[in-house]
């Protein structure tokens, strides 16, 4: 089916690998990104045999008249430690000019913001807040397509309330 590596081969490309990621990981933060958007994204990991989800904290900065980009990516979990050791790390690759931080409302992650930079803002991201809020709503009160009945959004051709309707402003 294929050809035989030896395990010195795999040694050496992955020494060439792991060498390119900490480059990466490491390169310094030269631009000011106003706006970080934080997550945890969940991966199944294979652990001498056994299948385990591990967390990866990821950092997307947004500066202006440029794409989003990667910032950051680091294994470990969803918890305020692992949150503080990733944005002090980011500091330390002088990450600077964050005027708001945007993610889920993650205990951790916002204890970890206000400590590591307390002057920068946060926002809780509005698909994490629908995702919990959707949860939460019993199936008998969903719409064949998915949408909470009486969802205040829902059937319009914007994005948000038409102005002049402040009945759908509220979220209670």
């Amino acid at each position: 089916m294929g050809d035989a590596v030896s395990p010195g081969t795999v040694s050496r490309l992955n020494k060439k690998v792991y060498e390119q990621i900490e480059e990466w990981r490491n390169r310094p933060l030269t631009c000011d990104y106003p706006y970080v958007y934080l997550d945890g994204i969940y991966l199944k990991r294979n652990w001498g045999g056994t299948i385990e989800n591990v967390a990866i904290l990821v950092a997307l900065g947004e500066r202006k008249g440029a794409p989003r980009d990667h910032r950051a990516c680091e294994g470990g979990k969803e918890d305020r430690e692992s949150w503080l050791n990733f944005l002090r790390h980011m500091k330390e690759r002088k990450l600077k000019g964050t005027r708001m931080f945007v993610g889920d409302k993650c205990l951790g992650l916002l204890e970890a913001i206000r400590t590591v930079y307390p002057e920068s803002k946060y926002q809780r991201c509005i698909v994490h807040f629908y995702r919990n809020m959707f949860s939460t709503i019993p199936k008998k009160h969903m719409s064949e397509d998915g949408d909470a009945q009486g969802d205040p959004w829902a059937g319009r051709s914007g994005s948000g309330p038409e102005k002049g309707d402040r009945s759908s402003t509220k979220i209670s």
